[in-house]
């Protein structure tokens, strides 16, 4: 069984009970994302403007929709993509108990990063996000690297990458866990991927805590935004 597929059956086995499981970490990491808004997206800080343009997110291994949730004040659509469908119906469910209509704000089971995705995800409204955040998940992926040149492809002229996961040599690696964590290195991955303009990585004050018996896990946040100049090379 490949690594997508190993993943694939953890998270439909975790789905119904993961957000209230991890409740107090989702909880920690909402808050700190919640008031970084502006550092992840400085035109959100812009008033000046009430007319703000559409703002377009894809939320990728969205789980069962904690980040989209956490930055809904910020923008007007969302898809998520996940490659665990009981994920997906809890994603939806959230949603859909939110009130928001169903053709802004969705979820569908995919897998983005495969050599050979679902012809749906070739069509236009795929393409084109202002922002792609992955929330804790790049270290189950296959190739991480890889992993973050294919999502930005699908980000618009400007557009922003928001990565949050934990520091390197937090993790064992282990059944459906590629990678330890990552460091300020990861500035590299993302600028391979076409990322790198505006770049920060910053460590909360605060980790999390996990696992028995509890232990702090450290966390970071990274963000970087898509060139114009990368869109031409592409």
């Amino acid at each position: 069984m490949d690594i997508a597929a190993k993943n694939e059956v953890n998270f439909d086995a975790a789905a119904s009970k993961y957000e209230s499981q991890f409740k107090e970490a989702l909880q920690i990491i909402g808050k700190e994302v919640g008031d970084r808004y502006k550092w992840i997206c400085p035109q959100w800080g812009d008033t000046s403007n009430n007319n703000m343009k559409q703002f377009r997110m894809l939320d990728y291994a969205c789980g069962a929709g904690f980040m989209t949730r956490t930055l809904l004040p910020h923008v007007s659509e969302v898809i998520g993509i996940d490659i665990s469908q009981n994920m997906v119906a809890e994603y939806n469910k959230n949603i859909a108990a939110l009130g928001f209509p169903a053709d802004k704000m969705f979820a569908k089971k995919g897998n983005l990063l495969s050599d050979t995705p679902s012809e749906e995800f070739s069509r236009p409204e795929y393409f084109n996000f202002d922002l792609i955040i992955i929330g804790f998940a790049l270290h189950h992926f296959e190739a991480p690297d890889l992993a973050l040149k294919r999502l930005v492809k699908r980000l618009a002229a400007g557009g922003i990458l928001v990565v949050l996961d934990f520091t390197e040599h937090t993790l064992k690696i282990e059944d459906g866990i590629t990678a330890s964590g990552f460091g300020p290195g990861l500035r590299h991955k993302f600028e391979e991927a076409g990322v790198g303009n505006g770049f920060d990585y910053l460590l909360p004050e605060k980790g999390v805590m996990h696992g028995k018996p509890p232990k702090e896990m450290r966390y970071f946040i990274a963000r970087g935004e898509r060139t114009k100049i990368d869109i031409l090379k592409s």
